[in-house]
């Protein structure tokens, strides 16, 4: 009997003990647990999940495995340096920020039209933020994300989404998004954009 319970306890306080280790508050440097912070990062976006481990405005997924990935120090970087140090993994994996799925029309396509055909506003809001390059051209569609989220604007005329894609459009417009038309670098009837990284 003797030993049915103290079998008991133990089983009792390891669980508790898993418990406790759950409800610890991470370490604030990063990384905190992921050996390849970006792997999975469209998955994240497509079923926005949510993911408070860091605590404060940063409340979702994909932000936490930017920020490993970016190796931010929350308790010491700033927004700038913080903004900095994203936009420099980004630019370092872009061919890693493509997303296909059955959902989303552009094989491998760009992770922020990936975002907006999922309608999740903060990843959006975040790229913006950050200042993350969002006039890069899929391969497949030919299109920037301006150019994208038109498209859908004229496939979705009338419906309730239409009002939503138009406040992207206002967004990332504002934040220097530009039609494949606009774009500067452009090579002359190649349709490709010198800042794809296609070379």
């Amino acid at each position: 009997m003797k030993r049915l319970v103290f079998a008991a306890m133990l089983v009792a306080l390891s669980a508790w003990s898993n418990l406790m280790s759950f409800a610890q508050v991470p370490e604030p440097r990063a990384p905190w647990t992921a050996k390849d912070p970006l792997r999975g990062l469209c998955t994240i976006v497509s079923t926005i999940q949510e993911d408070d481990t860091i605590g404060g405005r940063y409340m979702w997924a994909y932000q936490r495995q930017l920020l490993i990935a970016a190796n931010v120090d929350i308790t010491a970087d700033d927004e700038e340096t913080v903004a900095r140090k994203i936009r420099e993994v980004w630019e370092a994996n872009k061919h890693r920020f493509q997303c296909s799925s059955a959902s989303f029309d552009i094989p491998r396509g760009n992770i922020i039209k990936f975002a907006v055909n999922a309608k999740f506003d903060h990843f959006i809001d975040d790229m913006v933020n950050w200042g993350i390059e969002l006039n890069d051209i899929d391969e497949y569609d030919q299109r920037t994300v301006l150019d994208y989220i038109e498209h859908q604007i004229q496939r979705n005329q009338g419906s309730s989404i239409e009002r939503r894609l138009r406040g992207y459009y206002d967004l990332l417009r504002k934040a220097g998004a530009l039609h494949l038309r606009e774009l500067p670098d452009r090579d002359a009837g190649s349709g490709i954009s010198a800042t794809t990284g296609d070379d």
